[in-house]
């Protein structure tokens, strides 16, 4: 049932809002970055460089995730669970910026449409003109 409520997307390490939205606090934001990434304590700590003792202290509330280690983290992860549960709490969502090529697709999408309206004009003037 747990897996059905993930509601993956294309990526399998992708979340949907919903089940982010279902997250009562930050540690639970870290716990789900962490299953859905498929990686061991072991190799988190080791590429983290935090002690094994540290890493168990955190996940039984005996100590605080490392807040400068958040990034790495996530980037070791492959997901942005815990930022994506931030932006919620405040009435936030997250998008990926568009790549500059995808703002030029943009762009030229639009001066496309713009160019084929004023294409349509001129077709629609020289049919009447050739009426009379």
């Amino acid at each position: 049932m747990e897996n059905a409520l993930l509601l993956l997307r294309e990526d399998p390490r992708d979340v949907s809002d919903e089940v982010i939205g279902r997250i009562t606090n930050f540690k639970e934001a870290l716990r789900l970055c962490k299953s859905i990434s498929g990686l061991n304590d072991q190799q988190i700590c080791q590429e983290l460089d935090i002690d094994p003792g540290q890493w168990s202290r955190i996940w039984s509330n005996n100590a605080h995730f490392p807040v400068e280690k958040i990034t790495c983290f996530m980037n070791l992860c492959e997901n942005v669970v815990p930022v994506r549960w931030l932006a919620m709490q405040y009435g936030f969502e997250l998008r990926p910026m568009k790549s500059a090529l995808e703002k030029e697709i943009e762009r030229l999408t639009e001066a496309l449409k713009k160019s084929e309206l004023e294409m349509g004009v001129i077709k629609d003037f020289l049919r009447d003109i050739k009426r009379k």
